[in-house]
């Protein structure tokens, strides 16, 4: 799977959360390029429940057997992207070193 901004936020959320019904086993990889949204607990304005800011959050479904991920910024990403997707791959790598 791959994505671009929200769109890369949509593919890992939606093979992340269980409760999608995706099996992980069948997927060989998410490329995520410039993601936005992987830690909505952490930079969302536009709710304030937790529960659905961490439920609607890729970085709290990473887990053992999450798919490998190539993740991508360009030299003009947003700091705030930037910044998501390095703590994201820190987050990844306890779990997938």
């Amino acid at each position: 799977m791959n994505g671009y901004s929200a769109g890369g936020h949509l593919a890992a959320l939606s093979v992340m959360n269980p409760k999608y019904g995706l099996d992980q086993s069948n997927i060989s990889g998410i490329i995520l390029n410039d993601a936005a949204g992987l830690d909505m607990y952490w930079q969302s304005t536009w709710i304030n429940d937790p529960v659905t800011q961490k439920d609607a959050s890729p970085i709290y479904f990473i887990a053992k057997e999450s798919p490998k991920f190539l993740i991508l910024n360009g030299t003009k990403s947003l700091e705030i992207v930037v910044k998501t997707n390095n703590y994201f791959i820190t987050k990844l790598k306890e779990v997938q070193p």
